[in-house]
Formats: C-alpha cells, structure tokens, sequence
C-alpha cells in the first residue's frame, strides 16, 4: 500500500510539472501569435492583390501539363491541433484522384512526415526551417525561386490553412501558373506585354507564398494556444483527482495501521490473575482440663 501511495505521489507531481510546461507553451503561443496577428493583417492585402491577378488571368485557363504540383504549406513544429493534419489530408486526397502525375513540394517538416507516410514516392522538394520564427518575404523570395526551378513546372496548387475567426480556420487552395502558361491567356494577349511580364508573374507567386506561410503560421499558433489550454486544464484536472485518490488511499493506510495498532496492543498486553479467595482456617482453641 505505501508503495502505491509512492507511485501516485510521483504521478501527481509529474502531471504538476506538465500543467506548468502547457500553460507557459499558451502563454509563448499567445504572445507569438499577437505578432503574428500583426503580421497577417499587413500581408494579406498584398497576397489578395497576387490572388485577385491569377483568378482574372486564370479565367478558362486549363493547360494540358503532364506535372502539376501541390504545395502543402505546414512547418517543423507540433502540439497545435489537426491544422497540418488537415492541409496535408486535402493534398492527399487530390493525388488519389490520379488524373495527372502530382508531385509534392513540402513547405515543412510535418508535410513530409505526414505526406511521405503514404506517398514518399512523390515528394520533390522538402523545405525546413518553418514556424520557428515570422514568416519573411526573403524566405518567401527563395520557396517562390525554388518552385519555379522545378522540372517541368507548368501549373501548382497551394494548400494553406486561412484563419476566419475566433476558434475556426479552413483549409484554402489556390492555382499558380507559370509565366509561360498565363501569356496564353486572352486576359494577357489583349495587353501589351513586355519584358516586365515574366517579373511580375515571378513576385506574385513570392507574394502568394509569403500570404500562405502567414496564414498558416497565424493559424498554427492558434491552434497551439487552444491546444496547450486544454491540455492545461486536463492536467490540472487529472491532478485534482490524483490528489484526492492520494489522500484516500493515505487516511485508508493510517486508519488500517490503527487498527492493527490497538489489535495488536490487546493482544500483546499481559492478563491480570484474578485474585483468589484465601480461607483461613483456625485452630481449634485448646480446651484446658479441669
């Protein structure tokens, strides 16, 4: 019994100490995700703008490429929710669809986990380093370099978590063309075009991909701070009731131990002789002759 009293007391402080780990993660989380508030709201008119051109452009746009890419955009870190497990489940069913040869460009190491579970195979291009800081648009520049060097690289999808509101997000996609492919386009041959064209398509694929890696990293501190304060409040609840079953089990022991203490006392404790009834008898008193 004491050794189980033992093992409930280490777990109890053990699930102690995971309620302080938890609840500072939500307060990291909370903080970061202010900032990354701020961020968001000075990105997202630049990669509507970006999105605003390719609908237009993409209008009846259907190329025939024989490679179309999808970009899942998660990063190298956990403990935030389904956000990753939901991007990378949406790129999974479409390439069960198997109506061109998709290949996978992983921004993150959770979409290559999740991803190369299933289809190792079909993954080209693994991107680290994301969700350990802000997202910037130098980094966005070098995803955006890195997509438009790829073999064959025709057409693309992006996959990204978009933040609504209070306790809720979705899943977007967006189509992204080549600057080959969207000079085809009627929108773009009634226009003039010069050189310039190639660069604009160019920064407004890095301004779609900052707007992702912004939406998605909002969302994921989102998540992470709704998950730590859950996991927060499941610790303290589990520690309550550890506590409570400790003290149970403990005035249990002590009442028991009680017991066999005053057993053991009226057992041990030497009987008293009772007292016997000790009869005297008297001598006859002599009789003197006469």
């Amino acid at each position: 019994m004491a050794g189980n009293l033992r093992q409930i007391q280490l777990q109890s402080k053990s699930i102690k100490n995971i309620q302080k780990l938890t609840n500072s993660m939500k307060m990291v989380a909370a903080t970061r995700f202010k900032q990354a508030e701020r961020l968001l709201l000075n990105s997202r008119p630049l990669g509507v703008g970006s999105r605003k051109f390719y609908d237009l452009v993409g209008v009846g746009l259907e190329p025939k490429t024989p490679v179309h890419y999808l970009v899942p955009f998660t990063s190298d870190r956990g403990l935030c929710g389904s956000c990753h497990y939901r991007t990378c489940k949406l790129t999974t069913s479409r390439m069960k669809e198997r109506k061109q040869e998709y290949r996978v460009v992983c921004v993150g190491e959770k979409a290559k986990m999740i991803i190369g579970f299933t289809n190792p195979k079909d993954i080209r291009l693994v991107v680290n380093g994301i969700g350990h800081r802000n997202p910037t648009f130098r980094t966005a520049s070098r995803i955006s370099l890195h997509i438009l060097g790829l073999d064959k690289f025709q057409e693309c999808t992006f996959y990204f978590t978009h933040f609504v509101g209070a306790m809720s997000f979705e899943v977007k996609q967006l189509k992204v063309y080549s600057s080959t492919v969207m000079e085809k386009s009627q929108k773009v041959e009634s226009y003039e075009m010069e050189d310039s064209f190639e660069s604009y398509v160019e920064f407004s694929l890095a301004a779609l991909v900052f707007y992702a890696l912004s939406e998605s990293f909002s969302v994921e501190l989102f998540s992470r701070m709704n998950a730590m304060a859950a996991a927060s409040k499941n610790a303290g609840n589990l520690h309550k009731a550890l506590t409570g079953k400790f003290n149970s089990a403990r005035q249990s022991l002590i009442t028991r131990d009680l017991i066999d203490i005053v057993s053991g006392a009226s057992v041990v404790a030497p009987k008293k002789k009772k007292a016997r009834m000790r009869t005297i008898v008297q001598p006859e008193a002599a009789v003197d002759s006469v």
